[in-house]
């Protein structure tokens, strides 16, 4: 009731009133405080009266501030915000019931996953949420833009704003905010944007002369645009037969003219021709765009007209018509115009019953060059290439880039015999070094020769014979040239599908990771895994990493497989760790990955993007590095200062020893398993391990034996003081499920 506070005061008044006099009556003092008794009910009832007032008013406040809360959060639940607030001291969070509308999940499963938020975060927007996670952490005030992938795969972006809190004293106590789904303002911006850049392009580009004409032609109006267009003022154009005489280039007056003819006609038309401009001399080409115009009687009274330059549509018409059939680095004939060359000498060929050679030309070690020296050097090296190849071949044969290090040369009216000559020819050139940054460098090529119409008589069998045959010389060690015969299809067909296979794995997820168990060998306790590459190729099925590794270093592969490898591994070893399996995670790297200018950098991506721990992620080398010493210590200072493990692989096959490995900084060394294989049956053997374990202890080296598949192996190393090892002995390679289930219970405790 409005009023309830009153009405209880007042009645309380009365009571207390009554009380007081019925008091005096019963105690006869009644006439002795008649006056008092007066005087108390006149001060004491307005005093009550305004205390019941007050107590009016709290309760309208009250129930106001109630209604206006319920309003509040009605309106707060029903727009797509929420709000959360974190302590970053116990980590402990709250998230508004509004959470559910923008992420798809409640606020009760984000308080149960605190993670939950991160998994959802586009992971190209990553970094961005870290900025967000790190201002909660230290009471920075911040807002970012970020998007998000809700549980039922839809994006959206955000807007997460984050401000600290403090209590009297100055201490941050608190980090809150609220975070904003903004992803129709977003697109409405991305919209706005492209709606704007097409306008801006238009507005940048146009170059039109407007103009209305009588029947006669003679000009009535013109936009000022005249004189970019024409060349001439606006004062000075006519757009007649006359003053088009004078501006027209000569090859297309007679054109024009029947054009013109068609317009007194009253024919729509539009048109494209050459000028002259007067003020410059410069040759423009127009397009000219006349509509007839009629009056209510459908007879002609004029012309509207609207004339663009369109010069430099028509150059890069040109531009595109030659970059369509050469390739944009060399300047050569690319594969398109090259097939259309072939199939053109087919036909002449087979017309005067001529041969006609096809070569096919492979840069030896290219992709080393340009991985090491970089894509600069790469393309100067391509540039100096093709204007060797064009030196070695007669006027009329036909160069082209085949794309990548590939080159193919078309030769018209030849025997055997010359196409020899031209191979060899070629190699002799090439035997002379190249310079690249003031260095001389030398490269080799392997040609792959068919010959029409006995290897072929189309272009596509032509064209496949001679790549065939361009794998025969490289398969008898490069630098040379070889014609295409027709045995040993088998073998080089598979290798063919491997190496085009290969280039498509990575896109259709066909690689995945396998990973082998390391031990401690006195205990047999799991300290980490090994991750090994497997390729199920789809149509010869499981491929065998030492056919296919080789294949990917020599086509430049092996660097973006390797950088796939080392995130997959970081992204499955943070798995484990969040699930409590602290274990090591080994990752091999080839020595072109090892040379790679960005190498280190791809580790610290890596690791960031995975938020692995860096101590947990060991890196395994081979001794090939070594030859470049300096360079190999340098970037083993790096991988040191990322705090990442770094092991050498299959020690004693290759260039090192444990008196040169002692002076880099490197934690472990890996005995190649061929001499594990032997130490139960060769002696020379046994004392070699034993004495590469002794040095490994004095230099403070540990020492891991692989390929261990007996006991009595493990038997002689744990005797003679090798603390680590792996092999099938233990675990061949398993796919992560499997190896997941013998890592839980088996890990070593730390």
């Amino acid at each position: 009731m409005k009023y309830t506070g009153r009405v209880l005061t007042s009645l309380t008044t009365i009571l207390i009133t009554l009380g007081w006099t019925v008091y005096l009556l019963i105690t006869g003092k009644a006439s002795d405080y008649h006056y008092e008794t007066f005087i108390l009910l006149i001060i004491i009832q307005p005093l009550v009266w305004w205390l019941g007032k007050q107590y009016d008013k709290a309760q309208f406040y009250q129930k106001t501030l109630e209604s206006n809360k319920k309003e509040l959060d009605d309106v707060i639940n029903s727009v797509d915000i929420f709000f959360w607030s974190v302590n970053p001291k116990t980590g402990e969070a709250w998230i508004s019931s509004g959470v559910e509308r923008l992420y798809g999940y409640t606020a009760e499963e984000f308080a149960n996953n605190p993670a939950l938020w991160k998994a959802d975060i586009h992971p190209d927007d990553i970094e961005i949420s870290l900025q967000m996670e790190r201002a909660m952490k230290y009471g920075k005030e911040l807002e970012v833009e970020y998007r998000i992938v809700r549980s039922d795969g839809e994006q959206r972006w955000i807007l997460d704003k984050c401000f600290p809190t403090y209590n009297i004293q100055g201490d941050f106590i608190l980090s809150h905010g609220f975070v904003l789904d903004i992803t129709e303002r977003k697109m409405l911006e991305l919209d706005l944007k492209e709606t704007k850049s097409e306008f801006q392009t238009i507005l940048d580009n146009i170059n039109a002369c407007i103009y209305k004409a009588d029947n006669n032609l003679n000009t009535i109006y013109s936009s000022k645009s005249t004189i970019n267009v024409f060349g001439v003022p606006q004062e000075e154009f006519l757009w007649n037969a006359s003053f088009l005489k004078k501006v027209i280039y000569p090859e297309d007056y007679e054109n024009l003219t029947a054009d013109i003819n068609a317009l007194l006609r009253g024919h729509y038309r539009q048109i494209e021709y050459r000028i002259i401009r007067p003020d410059n001399g410069e040759m423009r080409w127009i397009e000219d765009r006349c509509t007839p115009v009629f009056n209510d009687s459908e007879e002609l009274v004029g012309f509207h007209g609207v004339a663009i330059d369109i010069t430099k549509r028509k150059e890069a018409e040109e531009k595109v018509k030659h970059l369509a059939n050469h390739d944009a680095l060399t300047g050569l004939p690319n594969r398109l115009m090259f097939h259309q060359q072939l199939q053109k000498g087919l036909a002449r060929s087979k017309r005067n019953k001529e041969k006609l050679g096809v070569m096919f030309i492979d840069l030896d070690r290219f992709k080393f060059v340009n991985d090491t020296m970089g894509h600069g050097a790469g393309d100067n090296l391509l540039m100096q290439v093709s204007a060797r190849l064009v030196k070695c071949v007669r006027e009329g044969d036909v160069v082209a880039r085949q794309g990548g290090d590939e080159f193919i040369i078309l030769v018209e009216k030849t025997k055997e015999r010359e196409v020899s000559i031209t191979a060899k020819r070629i190699l002799e050139l090439f035997s002379f070094p190249f310079t690249l940054n003031e260095d001389e460098f030398y490269i080799s090529p392997s040609i792959g020769i068919s010959v029409f119409p006995k290897d072929g008589e189309d272009v596509e069998t032509l064209m496949k014979n001679a790549d065939k045959a361009m794998y025969l010389a490289k398969g008898q060690g490069k630098n040379n040239y070889q014609f295409y015969v027709h045995e040993d299809e088998s073998i080089l067909s598979r290798k063919i599908k491997l190496e085009r296979g290969l280039k498509r794995a990575l896109v259709n997820k066909e690689l995945e990771l396998h990973y082998q168990p390391k031990v401690v060998l006195n205990s047999g306790d799991i300290y980490g895994v090994e991750a090994l590459l497997r390729w199920n190729h789809p149509e010869l099925g499981r491929i065998p990493p030492t056919e296919f590794i080789p294949i990917a270093e020599e086509i430049g592969m092996i660097i973006p497989i390797g950088k796939w490898v080392l995130e997959e591994a970081c992204i499955q070893n943070k798995i484990w760790q969040d699930l409590g399996i602290k274990i090591m995670m080994n990752v091999n790297i080839s020595s072109i990955q090892f040379e790679d200018s960005h190498f280190v950098d791809k580790v610290k991506i890596a690791l960031a993007a995975s938020q692995m721990p860096p101590k947990y992620l060991g890196l395994e080398i081979t001794e090939s590095v070594m030859q470049n010493i300096n360079r190999t210590y340098a970037i083993l200072e790096e991988l040191k200062a990322v705090g990442v493990k770094v092991a050498i692989d299959d020690f004693g096959t290759g260039y090192s020893s444990l008196s040169v490995l002692n002076n880099l900084p490197i934690d472990l060394v890996k005995i190649d398993k061929s001499f594990v294989n032997e130490i139960l049956t060769n002696s020379n053997t046994a004392s070699l391990v034993k004495t590469m374990v002794q040095m490994g202890e004095n230099i403070d080296f540990d020492l891991v034996a692989e390929g261990i598949e007996e006991q009595e192996q493990v038997a002689f190393l744990v005797g003679n003081g090798c603390k680590f090892g792996q092999g099938y002995f233990f675990s061949p390679p398993l796919p992560v499920s499997e190896v997941e289930s013998l890592l839980i219970g088996k890990v070593e405790k730390t």
